[in-house]
């Protein structure tokens, strides 16, 4: 997953090509963008790894790492993917335990918070048309993992912000999650693809930058 394959995968079209996807991105969006990439170049080896936690790509050596927040290598290059689009919920039992409806932001600083890991790397920001809310919750428990997170809120442990239409569909159909201030909108995740400059020629990078973006936008459109 060195660097140096690149070169041989430019020529030959044949090569080891490492890429460490964050687990909130899904599993099924990395399957389908590596078999769209595979099947563009059937010669080429593909090597995915879902990992949990933000990964270097020369230090860890992959060649391409999906990331969000911003750089802290000025030797890497970050091209955006997506917006992971967020909303606030909670469970229906939640809500329904609460002393009154929570019609402001503001309420949710003296609440119960299950945390994705905003806080730890910056302040979660809520907006409505012009005005802006910044959080500071009581967080009664983080995890690195969307799917932990949902467990947590169905569990009635708290409120939490949680990616729109992707791993909480069922819920919301069956009413167990229920959004919470529908109309404040948590500011997305921008994902980028990572990679070393000296690969910025590469037309397989470009290639796979191509499928990630064109699975995401076939995403959106069957949400």
């Amino acid at each position: 997953m060195c660097a140096h394959w690149w070169r041989a995968v430019d020529r030959n079209r044949r090569a080891s090509f490492g890429v460490a996807i964050p687990v909130f991105v899904g599993i099924d969006y990395a399957s389908r963008v590596g078999a769209t990439f595979l099947q563009r170049y059937p010669h080429s080896q593909l090597d995915i790894r879902l990992v949990d936690n933000m990964v270097d790509p020369v230090r860890d050596g992959f060649d391409v790492v999906f990331g969000t927040g911003p750089l802290q290598d000025s030797t890497l290059i970050a091209r955006k993917v997506f917006d992971l689009e967020l909303f606030l919920c909670a469970s229906a039992h939640f809500v329904h335990r609460l002393a009154k409806p929570v019609t402001d932001p503001a309420q949710l600083d003296s609440l119960p918070f299950i945390d994705f890991g905003f806080l730890g790397r910056r302040r979660l920001a809520v907006a409505k048309n012009k005005r802006r809310y910044e959080l500071a919750p009581q967080v009664r428990a983080r995890a690195n993992n969307f799917q932990v997170c949902k467990q947590y809120i169905l569990q009635g442990l708290g409120i939490g912000a949680m990616p729109t239409q992707i791993i909480c569909t069922e819920e919301l159909r069956d009413g167990t999650l229920v959004p919470v201030l529908p109309d404040w909108k948590p500011d997305p995740l921008e994902v980028h693809m990572i990679y070393p400059f000296e690969l910025s020629f590469s037309t397989l990078i470009s290639a796979f930058y191509e499928a990630a973006c064109e699975i995401i936008v076939e995403n959106i459109a069957r949400s």
